[in-house]
């Protein structure tokens, strides 16, 4: 074969190899596009399972507007005895649905997670650890913090804190616009920065460094951020980066960056 025919033959193969690629780049912008609007779309199949038992007292309900049913008792005559609605809150894998229940004072009667993709063992720790107990009675002007006004679930702090800003959207959605209290809008949450952001940052920089051609330690850096990274990131805090995490975002559920500078930080 020629010098020249061989030149073309490279040359055909090189655009053959970058025709793939751009079909490639192409697929996987369109599957994250496609990943992005059915998240958006993304709706619970049957929520009224969640709403009744949001509510056990009542015998009948009437949708009132979007998610909200007014609820009521058939005792002597049939009396409404108060609301459900549906709030929702980014968890650990996704979206957490959850009814929230209100008598006609504003206090939390019940609560019911209508839908989540939770990862199981997550969800279940949260929910035997009697965690939604503490949400029952509180109002719209009560605090909702996690391990301020509520105690925490230790290995499952994204599922317990979603289930409460659930709660605490769907309190102050009823309170606002069935009741006519005067809801004030909610201060954004305080900003948590502890061990693992403190971690994620350190291991950024000693990689940056550990990049730099004069860096005379790159074997002993690799290990270290390994090591470091599997102790405190994976083992002690259980923060691990994973698929079900990185679908959450393609996905478009973005958690708020306050609660979540972690999450950040990884992606």
């Amino acid at each position: 074969m020629s010098e020249k025919n061989q030149i073309k033959l490279k040359m055909s193969k090189r655009d053959r190899t970058k025709r793939w690629e751009r079909w490639l780049a192409i697929a996987a912008i369109a599957t994250i596009v496609i990943a992005w609007i059915a998240g958006s779309l993304l709706e619970s199949s049957d929520t009224m399972p969640a709403i009744e038992a949001a509510m056990p007292e009542a015998d009948r309900f009437e949708h009132v507007n979007s998610d909200t049913f007014a609820a009521y008792a058939n005792q002597s005559e049939e009396t409404l005895i108060g609301y459900v609605t549906l709030g929702e809150a980014v968890g650990y894998g996704g979206p957490i649905v959850v009814a929230v229940g209100l008598d006609l004072e504003g206090n939390v009667v019940e609560t019911a997670v209508a839908d989540h993709v939770e990862t199981p063992s997550f969800f279940e720790r949260v929910m035997n650890a009697g965690f939604t107990e503490q949400l029952m009675g509180k109002t719209y002007s009560d605090g909702f913090q996690l391990n301020e006004d509520l105690d925490g679930i230790t290995g499952a702090t994204y599922t317990a804190r979603a289930l409460a800003e659930a709660t605490l959207q769907g309190t102050q959605r009823i309170a606002n616009q069935q009741l006519g209290f005067a809801v004030e809008t909610p201060p954004p949450p305080n900003i948590v920065f502890g061990i693992p952001e403190i971690t994620v940052l350190a291991l950024y920089t000693v990689g940056y460094f550990a990049h730099q051609r004069k860096f005379k330690y790159k074997k002993q850096a690799r290990w270290g951020m390994l090591i470091t990274g599997m102790v405190v990131l994976g083992f002690w805090f259980n923060f691990p980066l994973t698929i079900s995490k990185i679908n959450t975002f393609l996905l478009g559920f973005c958690p708020q960056w306050q609660t979540n500078l972690y999450w950040y930080f990884l992606i």
